[in-house]
């Protein structure tokens, strides 16, 4: 079985080696700006981010995936990175894909990775709040009647 710090440099390669692979598709399709872009939000929060919300994830790796994400977009976009042109930071990278999917997709919004997980840990715990005090997933996070945690 792989740990976490095993696992998510896996997930990477992984995702980054379909990537060049598949690269004729962000370069050589007359798919729009908008739907590559919504293709590739769609692929990083179903495959790389599948079920991280349930542990606790080191600050390298976190920046690790924003790192990944952000390197994606930038391609998609035809951005430089900020080392090479300091107005392309993280913010405009994201103001930027936002600003293409905006058109049709009122609620979507591309988020940073680190944002996507605290959303999803916030709901996951609100889920198990929701549950009676005999429910296995409540009886391990949180004491009974309350929300205080059993650790």
């Amino acid at each position: 079985m792989l740990t976490l710090r095993q696992k998510c440099p896996t997930e990477l390669h992984q995702l980054w080696r379909l990537g060049r692979v598949r690269i004729f598709f962000w370069k050589e399709t007359q798919c729009s700006t908008r739907n590559k872009i919504l293709i590739y939000n769609a692929v990083i929060q179903s495959k790389l981010l599948y079920a991280l919300e349930t542990i606790e994830i080191p600050v390298a790796l976190l920046s690790r995936l924003e790192s990944f994400q952000l390197k994606g977009l930038r391609k998609i976009l035809s951005m430089t990175t900020t080392y090479i042109n300091r107005a392309n930071t993280s913010e405009e990278v994201f103001r930027r894909a936002n600003l293409h999917i905006a058109a049709n997709h009122h609620g979507t919004k591309i988020e940073p990775t680190q944002d996507i997980l605290a959303h999803r840990r916030i709901t996951l715990a609100a889920k198990v709040l929701r549950q009676d005090n005999d429910s296995p997933m409540r009886m391990v996070s949180f004491k009974n009647d309350t929300a205080a945690l059993t650790c």
